[in-house]
């Protein structure tokens, strides 16, 4: 149901930076019916978005900031192939932007304009941080050994992220494969449309993938 000016439905809140892979992948499951595979198409739109510090306390400092070299309009699979790069651990004070508090991410690059940063919810198809993330969001792990990863901490003394392999052989597949990539996403975004979303999937779905495979 829309609200009375057209500007969306119910207001289900945002999960937070907490949100690790088995809880990305229940989200997706319980409310549009999603199977591992289609959670992983999804998130792969991020890859013609742009974050802005006003809207969310995430971005490169002051500034917005994309989670693709070269964001454009264009669907690619750039976002699957930037888990390959080396990426740092920050947390944000956001006190430009106090409605937000602090917030955790991850950035690839200095701070120029061309600095692409990932969300936790990112990292999370690459690396499950289930076991070193509090209930704030700050996670106690690293992806690479780049020296100020946690604020200049001996990288050697920050544990090693699991790997997710729920959803990472996934990644790998798309960003091998960008036909498979837009052929999987295609009928994903297809379901979302028809099905919706709601509250609660007694698994009575499929997914039905360009290429005849189906999962249920």
């Amino acid at each position: 149901d829309s609200d009375d000016i057209g500007d969306g439905g119910e207001n289900h809140g945002v999960y937070g930076d907490e949100v690790h892979t088995h809880q990305l992948l229940r989200h997706f499951t319980r409310y549009f019916g999603f199977d591992t595979k289609c959670t992983v198409a999804v998130m792969g739109l991020h890859g013609i978005s742009k974050m802005r510090p006003e809207n969310s306390g995430h971005g490169n400092g002051p500034l917005p900031a994309t989670w693709v070299k070269d964001a454009s309009y264009k669907m690619t699979n750039d976002y699957f192939k930037g888990f390959e790069y080396e990426w740092t651990y920050e947390e944000r004070d956001n006190k430009d932007y106090p409605k937000f508090g602090e917030q955790s991410q991850w950035y690839n690059g200095a701070y120029d304009e061309n600095r692409l940063v990932l969300l936790n919810v990112d990292i999370a198809l690459k690396w499950n941080y289930e076991e070193y993330v509090d209930d704030k969001g700050r996670i106690y792990c690293k992806v690479s050994d780049e020296a100020n990863h946690h604020g200049g901490e001996d990288p050697r003394k920050v544990p090693e992220c699991p790997r997710a392999y729920q959803t990472y052989n996934t990644v790998r597949d798309y960003a091998d494969d960008y036909d498979l990539f837009l052929n999987d996403l295609e009928y994903c975004m297809i379901q979302m449309y028809t099905t919706g979303y709601r509250d609660g999937y007694d698994n009575n779905y499929f997914n039905y993938y360009g290429d005849g495979r189906a999962t249920y």
